[in-house]
Formats: structure tokens, C-alpha cells, sequence
């Protein structure tokens, strides 16, 4: 009767280790991907209403927070859009935060250092990237797309980084804004303007401190002077949600119209936490939210849809 129910009890435990295994790995692998945003919207060529004198630190973006996330592993933790980088493009996000790593003799998309996939097969490389989105300006001229590389993992031999990404866009240059400074749309339509968050000499310096304290700071926006432009930024990835609310939605420090902004609203909560979860939060919140006419910069989302889009190209 003992060994019975001794081996009744092992079979027991046996089982439950394997139904809590079956759920973890749902959870960190499957789950993630049950996160569906609709694409029924389009608004590919939007900034041909758009006043070809302003600055692009002039215009409302709407931006996502890693990008490339829709396939990644890991995506529990790392997956922070639901869309492609052409789906994005094409219902109207103009500003892409890329984080980039050099694999050998390309580039690939990362998020803190776990790959981002083309599919479920293959690593998302930055030639690929590059291709969808010539191919998107060929049909809409007037539009811009604004890309902010962040070396990721870092450290890493930025030497090497510069020299590999030149490599793959070398041709392509005319589809490239390739100088230190803040253009007009209209020197910047049917171009990629390029911002590095690590040193280059053929890019807007878009560097700034890594804002991953907790601590609720009294000014949450940082403001970056670089000479003849700045960059403001307010990125604070740890908070809570409440917290990140209202960094979120603080006041902005007073600058000049050659000030680039980005203002997060993404947040981790923590290491353990997921974006799936906490981002509706935010998002519900940022529906209901007006966004100030004094406001010009982009809005980084995570899991953007058709509707946050459209809200933030109506701000203009």
C-alpha cells in the first residue's frame, strides 16, 4: 500500500512539473504571438499634406520602441510590436528604433542582444530591412522615415558597426540623410534620415544616458545640447505604470524647433515583467489622452495599431 502510494504521489508531482513546464513555455514562447493588431488601415503617403518648411523636429511622429520585435527570441521578455517594419510603414509610423549588432559581414536586429527574425527560421538583417523601406519611398515620395540605431548588446566595436553599415548601403547613399543636421521635410522626403545613439560622423548625434533608474525624478525629459540642435528624450523604461504616465506626460523643458523629441511610453516594470502585459495599460490611457498643440517630436509606442497612429498624425 506504501509503494502504491508513493508511486501514486511520484506520478502525481511527475505530471504537475511537466503541466507547469508546458505552461512556461507557452507563456515565454507561444502566447506572445496571440497579441494581434489589426492592419485593415493605411496611410502610406500622409506627410504629402505635410508643410515642406518645417523642420522634422517640427512634425508629431508616430514612432515605435523596438522596432523589429514583431518575431524575436525570447518574446515573453523581447517582442514589443505585433506589427512588421512594412505593415508599420505602411499605416503611417515614421519613426523606427532599431537596435543593431555586426554578424559577421551584415547587420542584425536585436533586442538586448536575443535576435529579431524575418521569420520563425531566420535572423532579420539590416539589408533586408533597408530594401522594404527603398522600396516603400519609391512609392511615396513625400514621405521620411526617421531611424535611430542603438548598438545593441553594447559594448561593441562601433568601428566595425560604421564600417559594415556603410558597406551595405553604399549605392544606395541618394536614399540616405547622411548629415549632422536637423533637415526640412522637404529635404528629407523620400529619404531615410539616419540617428545614431552611438558616435559617427555621417549621422545627427541622437546619443543620450541610459534612463533605466526607478527613481521618480523631478524633471523626467532629459535635454541634450549638441551645438546646433538638441535632443530631448524621455525614456524611463523602469517605471511603474502610474509612474510612467506621468513622465509621459509631464511638462517639456522649453527649446528651439531644432530640437528632436522622444517621448516613450514604453516600460519594462522590471526584468521580469512582459511588454504584452503592461502595454495595454498604457495604450488604453494614451486613447483617451489629448496630446498638447505645443508638442512636436515622436511618440515611441509598443504594439501599435491603426488607431494610435492616426491619432498622432491628426496632431499635427
Amino acid at each position: 500500500m506504501i509503494k502504491k502510494a508513493i508511486k501514486i504521489t511520484l506520478g502525481s508531482l511527475i505530471c504537475l512539473i511537466v503541466s507547469v513546464l508546458i505552461c512556461a513555455l507557452l507563456t515565454v514562447f507561444v502566447i506572445p504571438y496571440l497579441y494581434i493588431t489589426p492592419t485593415n488601415y493605411k496611410n502610406p503617403n500622409w506627410m504629402k499634406d505635410v508643410s515642406g518648411d518645417k523642420y522634422i523636429s517640427e512634425l508629431v511622429l508616430p514612432g515605435t520602441h523596438n522596432s523589429s520585435t514583431n518575431i524575436c527570441d525570447l518574446p515573453f521578455f523581447t517582442k514589443t510590436q505585433s506589427l512588421d517594419i512594412k505593415d508599420q510603414l505602411e499605416i503611417g509610423v515614421r519613426t523606427f528604433d532599431m537596435r543593431i549588432s555586426v554578424d559577421k559581414n551584415n547587420i542584425k536586429l536585436t533586442h538586448n542582444g536575443y535576435a529579431c527574425r524575418k521569420n520563425l527560421f531566420e535572423n532579420l538583417y539590416l539589408d533586408y530591412i533597408c530594401d522594404l523601406m527603398y522600396a516603400f519611398l519609391d512609392e511615396n515620395s513625400s514621405e521620411t522615415i526617421i531611424f535611430l540605431a542603438k548598438d545593441e548588446p553594447d559594448p561593441q566595436d562601433i568601428e566595425l558597426l560604421k564600417t559594415t553599415f556603410k558597406e551595405i548601403i553604399k549605392d544606395k547613399e541618394t536614399y540616405w540623410f547622411l548629415e549632422d543636421r536637423i533637415p526640412t521635410l522637404d529635404e528629407a522626403r523620400g529619404k531615410i534620415v539616419f540617428l545614431t545613439r552611438f558616435n559617427t560622423d555621417f549621422s545627427i548625434d541622437a546619443y543620450w544616458n541610459d534612463q533605466g533608474n526607478k527613481d521618480n525624478v523631478e524633471a523626467s525629459y532629459e535635454l541634450i545640447d549638441k551645438g546646433d540642435y538638441a535632443i530631448c528624450v524621455q525614456d524611463r523604461y523602469k517605471y511603474k505604470v502610474d509612474a510612467k504616465w506621468q513622465a509621459f506626460t509631464s511638462e517639456l523643458p522649453i527649446f528651439s524647433k531644432n530640437t528632436l523629441v522622444f517621448n516613450y511610453l514604453s516600460t519594462t516594470e522590471g526584468y521580469l515583467s512582459s511588454p504584452q502585459y503592461i502595454t495595454p495599460k498604457l495604450n488604453k490611457k494614451f486613447k483617451n489622452y489629448s496630446i498638447p498643440s505645443s508638442f512636436k517630436g515622436s511618440i515611441m509606442l509598443d504594439f501599435i495599431d491603426c488607431n494610435l497612429v492616426d491619432k498622432i498624425i491628426k496632431a499635427n
